[in-house]
């Protein structure tokens, strides 16, 4: 029996989720006709929502195919899989159509730092963040330092890298002279995706001062030899 057969084409799902398809048979037949549907081989883990369907003249009816996608996949990646139906009352009546999944785009990071450093009074302190992007697109983020008591000098404003890339930026904090010790001061580094603005991540630095205490130097005392008679 001759029948249509079309599916969804294109679509997109991010990493770790499933996308369904569907395909749509329509029995352009005189009569009712049961339709065997089967996809191919993929890349994709892809699962037929069933093999067959049963439709009366004029009628149609649709099957679903869904496609994982893989939660490693990176932004643009993609998968195809051809989906055939064939009539079971005419073997010589059958059509496929392509069904395509893309992966979507993830803007995500995430930042450490060294927390707390002690340095000398009159010293330059230098703390590191690290900045991953667990994003699956290159992207560049924007490193900035909030409002701080002592010198404080980022490395890098910005740093741009590839999907699960890692990159250090310097933080350097001048410990002022007329710091007492154990006196501190803290900056909080915020990291912000260009992609994604919402994606933002911050890191607090503590540095600590120090004073050490130096002895004076010995002094010798030379005192003269008398000798007795």
């Amino acid at each position: 029996m001759p029948f249509l057969f079309r599916g969804t084409g294109t679509l997109i799902g991010l990493p770790g989720t499933t996308v369904t398809h569907t395909v749509t048979i329509t029995n352009d037949g005189n009569a009712s006709d049961t339709f065997d549907v089967e996809v191919g081989k993929s890349g994709w883990n892809t699962v037929l929502g069933q093999a067959t369907i049963t439709l009366a003249a004029g009628a149609s009816g649709t099957v679903a195919v869904a496609v994982d996608v893989p939660v490693d996949a990176l932004d643009g990646d993609s998968d195809n899989v051809v989906a055939t139906a064939t009539s079971q009352g005419d073997g010589t009546q059958t059509a496929n159509t392509t069904l395509t999944t893309q992966a979507g785009t993830v803007y995500a990071l995430s930042v450490v730092g060294t927390g707390t450093l002690t340095g000398e009074v009159g010293t330059t302190v230098t703390h590191t963040i690290t900045i991953t992007n667990n994003g699956n697109v290159s992207d560049t983020f924007d490193v900035s330092a909030g409002t701080a008591v002592w010198a404080t000098v980022l490395g890098e404003t910005s740093v741009t890298l590839a999907a699960g890339a890692s990159a250090t930026v310097q933080v350097v904090v001048t410990v002022p002279v007329t710091a007492t010790d154990g006196e501190m001061d803290s900056v909080v580094v915020t990291v912000t995706s260009q992609g994604d603005d919402t994606q933002t991540a911050d890191v607090t630095l503590t540095t600590v001062a120090q004073v050490t205490e130096v002895e004076p130097p010995m002094t010798n005392i030379y005192l003269p030899m008398i000798m007795r008679p």
